[in-house]
């Protein structure tokens, strides 16, 4: 998916004070942040990478403590099949995109708390 796609989305989401946004990666810091910056995307209060030998959800749990934010004010936007169970773990709710890395078949099999196709369908979900 071309960034303009997403880009009003996350500009919205930025501006919406109940919103935080963050990013959990097994990508190097180093990449994503000139990612971000080739395509204008400073909408992110945090990046974190690395894999734990604990998995994601070690590093979910971590970041909620460092944040101090409650599981039930989390959700985790993911595009494969293990960002779902990532979320799982803690209990927080996943939403998994069509656009990623994972076929939409294979996130349906992991039973994501929501599934959506486009950036509106996921505006439809975090703010309803």
């Amino acid at each position: 998916m071309p960034t303009a796609d997403i880009y009003p989305l996350l500009s919205e989401l930025y501006r919406n004070e109940q919103f935080h946004l963050g990013i959990l990666t097994s990508n190097t810091h180093q990449n994503v942040a000139q990612f971000l910056e080739k395509n204008e995307l400073s909408f992110f209060e945090f990046i974190s990478t690395g894999k734990s030998v604990f998995g994601k959800s070690h590093l979910i749990n971590k970041i909620m403590r460092q944040r101090k934010v409650s599981k039930n004010d989390v959700c985790y936007v993911c595009d494969e099949i293990r960002d779902i169970e990532a979320a799982k773990k803690p209990g927080i709710k996943s939403i998994a995109v069509t656009w990623g890395y994972n076929t939409k078949d294979a996130l349906i099999k992991e039973n994501p708390d929501f599934i959506v196709d486009t950036p509106d369908e996921l505006r439809r979900v975090l703010i309803s």
